[in-house]
């Protein structure tokens, strides 16, 4: 019934000698004779938008279908197949733009769905033969300067172009699917490798937080997953912190709910990642079942020239107290970050101050070299345990990307 409404308002604005058929699923192509201008060509799909746009009502319901439309111009030796094929490009171009927007094919794009298709299928290759590798980044504690846990981070050693930071490629995971077995693939490698650490002595009380998409936690088995991984790897649930990002506090439906508690009911820790720049509502802070906010590390970066931005650390730091949180400041980079944040009373932080994300054995060395906790001397000054070998303060590289 949809699909015949819709196909119905595209009739309505269409020209006689225009045509229009559905090709697949829920996309139409439409033909449009006697156009001679791009500008032309975009007033028919403006008129296609605004058409679509009101709800459909089907059955006693009203349904919202928000269409996105490729534009492809024919031109001198362009055939059927290379005029549909530059309108689905644009099309998808559109899609990725957000919705009830159009977009008008350039060729340019077409080598950008070239590359995307390589990086798709490397991506897949890279999956099966496990070019994956994990790094971990010091989770500090700010009162004794000891590392109390690590954040393990994702990174691709690609055969050619090198190790790829997780920018270059999780998005491409999140839209293709990928990001399941990624983020499942990452989970075992972290908890087994914290539990190793444990088990031999290099740190028994470590902790390990690892990220998790939306996309994971739409999956059904994700809790038994979880379980899984912890029985295998013989890691203690309470050891294990997994974060999430503020986006997923809009979405209260009771299936992600349900989710996020079975992950608690697990004795696993879950952390808001990014607090402060999304969605913070008080609300879903205080439904959610979380225990830690990570301070977006952007407020932590802007401390020393902005009053606002202190004022926003101060303030999570308080509700984060108030309600019986954990909270970890993102990004410390400079000693004045460090001693703003001790001075506010910040229980723990990450940042290049004390270390860049590292491969496990670097990490380990790391440990290694850390000696015992020891009582901070005085409030506002932290003693920083790293070698200069393992990435020092200061040390170039690019900004940290989890």
């Amino acid at each position: 019934q949809l699909l015949i409404a819709a196909a119905r308002r595209i009739e309505g604005v269409l020209r006689a000698g225009d045509m229009v058929a559905r090709v697949g699923g829920d996309e139409f192509a439409v033909l449009v004779r006697g156009v001679d201008t791009e500008h032309q060509a975009v007033a028919v799909a403006n008129r296609l938008l605004a058409a679509l746009e009101a709800p459909f009502h089907v059955g006693d319901r009203a349904v919202l279908t928000p269409a996105s439309i490729g534009l492809a111009m024919a031109t001198e030796g362009c055939t059927v197949e290379d005029l549909l094929a530059n309108a689905d490009v644009a099309m998808y171009r559109a899609k990725s733009s957000g919705r009830s927007c159009y977009d008008v094919f350039r060729p340019a794009m077409h080598q950008a769905v070239v590359d995307r298709m390589e990086l798709e299928a490397e991506l897949r290759r890279a999956l099966a033969q496990e070019e994956f590798v994990v790094h971990y980044q010091p989770i500090v504690d700010l009162r004794q300067g000891t590392t109390a846990g690590v954040e393990a981070l994702v990174r691709w050693q690609h055969p050619t172009r090198g190790l790829l930071s997780p920018g270059e490629f999780i998005g491409l995971a999140e839209e293709t699917g990928l990001i399941g077995p990624l983020g499942r693939w990452v989970l075992r490698e972290a908890c087994g490798q914290v539990a190793a650490w444990q088990r031999n002595g290099v740190a028994p009380g470590l902790r390990v937080s690892v990220n998790l998409s939306s996309r994971q936690l739409q999956e059904a088995d994700m809790e038994v997953e979880v379980a899984g991984v912890l029985r295998a790897t013989r890691l203690d649930p309470a050891d294990l912190i997994l974060e999430i990002t503020e986006s997923l506090m809009v979405d209260d439906s009771d299936q992600i709910m349900s989710r996020l508690r079975g992950l608690c009911a697990l004795g696993v820790r879950l952390a808001i990642d990014d607090f402060g720049t999304g969605y913070s509502s008080l609300a879903y802070v205080s439904r959610l079942p979380v225990q830690v906010l990570k301070i977006d590390r952007s407020f932590v970066q802007a401390m020393g020239r902005s009053v606002e931005a202190a004022a926003v650390v101060r303030a999570i730091l308080s509700l984060a107290s108030s309600l019986g949180f954990g909270a970890v400041a993102e990004g410390i980079e400079e000693p004045e970050q460090l001693a703003e944040l001790a001075r506010l009373g910040c229980p723990f932080g990450q940042g290049y101050h004390f270390s860049r994300p590292l491969p496990a054995a670097a990490l380990e060395q790391f440990l290694a070299e850390e000696p015992e906790p020891a009582p901070l001397p005085a409030l506002g000054t932290l003693r920083v345990v790293r070698s200069e070998s393992l990435g020092a303060r200061g040390s170039p590289g690019p900004p940290l990307a989890g």
